[in-house]
């Protein structure tokens, strides 16, 4: 099993409707460092397409995607 990396700050979207799971996301990777860890939570599905494409375009790292209990973790690295 591969390692966890340490998560350094949390997004709790659940409940939100895109596109505020992806805008919030966006506003709090600005307020990080370089390197730095956000693990992002969402029950939207449409997340699956729109917090990949904000990854590939702000150049941030998706670590690991996976669902659990009918909710989606993003592991991205800024």
């Amino acid at each position: 099993m591969a390692e966890r990396k340490k998560v350094d700050r949390v997004l709790n979207a659940g409940g939100l409707l895109c596109p505020h799971p992806s805008l919030l996301t966006a506003k709090k990777l600005e307020d990080m460092k370089p390197g730095e860890i956000l693990e992002v939570v969402c029950s939207d599905k449409c997340v699956k397409v729109s917090i990949p494409a904000l990854c590939r375009q702000g150049h941030y790292e998706l670590v690991e995607t996976r669902e659990e209990k009918g909710l989606i973790h993003f592991i991205i690295r800024k």
